[in-house]
């Protein structure tokens, strides 16, 4: 059929650019199928590597939930490679499956038993809520012990926290029974909470108004008692105890701080007194071991520091015994300086009167024996006198009688006739007295008498025994003092006659080695 007019010139003519990338795809066509070889190989290696990855969990140090998660993520990536690429070969398939189902069954273990553990959990909540409903509907609640019923409270909260969690379509309604049974049982002890509260609250209080109390001990046995009576029989949220106890303890502190103040000041005032007492015996004990002074200064001395010692008041417990013991000793020690000088000047006492009776025998002797010419009897005078008057002085009681005897020798020795005649009559008295005087130093020394004063020596312990007062006042006296006494007693006896002077003499110094 021949064409209408106009078609030929119609006709869509061929695209120029369209022919030219035909021909430019067709010639690359080899490319892209050797292109599609290559990226088949590196899905595979890609696929290798990710069961490469999870076989080595099997030995990683990963948790089962860990491990979980980078199963999880692998497959993932398997699905996106297939989803790319296509489905992997068969046996890279079972390879991958099994390491992730191996990878992946500690976690499900570990599921497993969270979830039994979950429902023993359940278990011990349910088994909870009903011992405290039962608990609740046990209680005698007009008579009970409500520091029993808070501590079984607060300790089944603690037992609810520890317990743990439950499976999750339990949790709401388990919770729901939980809260309904503790609810009614802090209604309960909503009362007595509030009653504690306020008891509590007037202690701080009470607390407060001591702390300018001026008894400060009957405040702290108060504080004390406070304290004892603090602990609540129901306690309040855990904030408000805090507030409330810190409030107590401020003012239980300010209390004591005041007591420990007061202590501080009385152990510094025991401190100071305790110094004060060291510095007295430091001092005593210095003019002690100086020995400076005399006897009557020191005694001056110490008489005062004893006034000062018991003006001090007392000292710490653990020092002022050893204390008072050292001014104990610095006292003994003056005692004993006073018995040194008392014996030092019996011991001169003594000397002073036997040097004078040694003049008054030898001026006594001379006058006896009348051999002498008047210049020799003058000299003699003059000698003794000159001599008499260097002595020491000696106690006055003890002088007279020797400067009396001394002046009767002198006028002897000079011619006066009754002078000696009074001396001849002495003698005889002087032997006795000194026999006598001898028989008692030596019952008084405890050593024997001669034989031939034995029966006289009985008569007098018979006598002496009878006497108990005098026994007594002899008892009371110290060994020295009765030496001294003896020896003074002997000096003043007078000249014996000649036979008996040796023996006399020889008895005495007997005596006076046994009593030394």
């Amino acid at each position: 059929m021949p064409e209408p007019p106009g078609c030929a010139d119609e006709r869509p003519r061929p695209d120029r650019r369209h022919t030219a990338l035909q021909d430019r795809l067709h010639r690359t066509h080899p490319r892209i199928e050797y292109l599609t070889k290559w990226r088949h190989w590196g899905d595979r290696d890609a696929r290798e590597h990710l069961c490469g990855d999870i076989e080595r969990l099997a030995d990683s140090a990963l948790s089962p939930s860990e491990i979980a998660a980078r199963v999880r993520n692998a497959r993932e990536s398997w699905k996106r490679i297939d989803r790319a690429e296509g489905p992997a070969a068969e046996d890279l398939w079972h390879r991958f499956d099994q390491a992730c189902t191996q990878a992946y069954a500690p976690f499900q273990e570990e599921q497993h038993q969270q979830a039994e553990l979950r429902q023993a959990h359940l278990e011990q909540k349910q088994a909870l809520c009903r011992e405290l409903a039962a608990f609740e509907g046990g209680v005698d609640w007009d008579n009970v012990d409500w520091r029993e019923v808070d501590k079984k409270v607060r300790k089944a909260r603690e037992r609810w926290r520890r317990i743990g969690s439950v499976p999750r379509k339990e949790s709401k309604s388990l919770e729901r029974d939980f809260r309904g049974v503790m609810d009614r049982l802090e209604e309960h002890l909503g009362g007595e909470r509030e009653r504690e509260l306020t008891r509590r609250r007037a202690l701080v209080a009470r607390m407060e108004e001591l702390a300018d109390a001026s008894d400060l001990r009957a405040a702290s046995r108060e504080v004390k008692e406070a304290q004892r009576d603090w602990k609540p029989s129901v306690q309040a949220r855990r904030r408000v105890e805090q507030e409330l106890w810190q409030q107590f303890h401020t003012a239980c502190d300010a209390i004591f701080q005041r007591l420990r103040d007061e202590r501080d000041a009385a152990d510094a005032e025991l401190q100071a007194n305790l110094e004060r007492k060291s510095a007295l015996c430091q001092e005593l004990a210095g003019l002690l071991d100086k020995g400076e002074l005399a006897y009557a200064d020191l005694a001056k001395r110490f008489s005062k520091a004893a006034g000062e010692w018991s003006e001090v008041g007392p000292l710490p417990r653990n020092k002022g015994r050893d204390l008072e013991a050292r001014f104990k000793r610095l006292k003994d020690r003056l005692q004993e300086l006073r018995q040194q000088e008392s014996r030092a000047a019996a011991a001169a006492q003594v000397a002073g009167m036997r040097q004078r009776a040694s003049l008054c025998a030898r001026l006594e002797m001379a006058a006896l024996e009348g051999s002498q010419v008047e210049d020799e009897r003058r000299a003699l005078l003059q000698e003794s006198r000159q001599q008499w008057q260097q002595l020491a002085p000696i106690d006055s009681s003890q002088l007279k009688p020797l400067e009396q005897r001394f002046e009767r020798a002198e006028q002897a020795l000079q011619g006066d006739d009754e002078a000696r005649q009074a001396l001849l009559r002495e003698l005889p008295e002087n032997l006795n007295r000194g026999l006598d005087l001898c028989l008692r130093m030596e019952v008084e020394a405890g050593i024997e008498s001669p034989e031939e004063f034995a029966q006289a020596r009985m008569q007098f312990q018979v006598s002496r025994l009878s006497d108990a007062f005098h026994h007594r006042l002899e008892e009371a006296r110290s060994g020295e003092d009765r030496l001294h006494g003896l020896q003074q007693e002997w000096i003043l006896i007078g000249l014996a006659p000649m036979e008996a002077r040796e023996m006399l003499e020889r008895r005495f110094q007997r005596v006076m080695d046994a009593l030394a």
